[in-house]
């Protein structure tokens, strides 16, 4: 509860970080890498900023309100970002690039009636073989997405918005 974890080099583990705390917990400025599941687990009101982490299923995981923010993720296989519940999350002004995976993945269940007020801002998100943006139905309740660098190579896709893939820019817009 309220823990830090800051400056380290974390390696070939199933989860690099993890941090499940109620309090405002920070993970700042570690190199987190070729970990079997997740890079950085950080739920409820967590804070990660400014890690690294790349060649992890999932750079950064969590639930909650977290705010994670300036932090660099490449190299991942399953998703950049990974949030699967939450309520005034704040995701901004991160760098993602995987060539397979979803750069940003909010995705949320039927039973879960707190995920809304998600905000995205400011994110450079570029995925070679997925989607750049991906929300789930019961994540669209006052989702904000704005002033994000969405860019696909290959056969990646700019976003999946109501289980309807949206491949470019333009129809993502329309979205």
């Amino acid at each position: 509860a309220g823990a830090s974890a800051t400056q380290n080099v974390v390696y070939g583990s199933y989860t690099g970080i993890s941090s499940t705390s109620g309090n405002a917990a920070a993970i700042t400025n570690n190199r987190v890498y070729s970990n079997t599941g997740t890079g950085i687990y950080a739920s409820n009101s967590t804070i990660a900023t400014g890690n690294v982490s790349y060649s992890n299923a999932v750079g950064i995981e969590g639930d909650g309100s977290p705010t994670w923010s300036n932090n660099l993720i490449y190299n991942d296989t399953v998703a950049g970002i990974w949030l699967h519940s939450g309520f005034s999350a704040n995701i901004f002004n991160n760098t993602i690039d995987l060539a397979t995976g979803d750069g940003i993945r909010i995705e949320g269940n039927a039973g879960n009636f707190q995920f809304q007020h998600v905000n995205i801002r400011n994110n450079i998100v570029r995925t070679g073989n997925g989607y750049d943006l991906t929300v789930t139905p019961q994540a669209e309740i006052n989702f904000q997405s704005d002033y994000n660098d969405l860019f696909v190579t290959g056969s990646g896709k700019v976003a999946l918005w109501e289980g309807v893939a949206r491949p470019t820019l333009q129809a993502w817009r329309l979205a």
